[in-house]
């Protein structure tokens, strides 16, 4: 990304995930131009909530199936 930096967080859950494990607080810090939270499973309200305020991409469940069934058709 021409030395932009990019921050990927993967969380592997069996529930939904909360706004407590959605991190952005690395975004100032590292300067990313932009975070992403994935998970296997869903977020909860509170963390698209967060998600929202603080500019922090979230890719739940169906997104994620989605770039997987996109991947593997090209």
């Amino acid at each position: 990304m021409n030395g932009l930096s990019l921050g990927i967080q993967v969380k592997c859950y069996s529930n939904t995930v909360s706004n407590k494990a959605v991190v952005a607080a690395g975004e100032a810090h590292y300067k990313l131009v932009k975070a992403i939270v994935l998970t296997n499973n869903y977020f909860t309200d509170s963390a698209r909530e967060l998600s929202t305020s603080n500019g922090v991409v979230l890719w739940g469940r169906n997104i994620l199936k989605d770039k997987i069934r996109d991947f593997f058709n090209e």
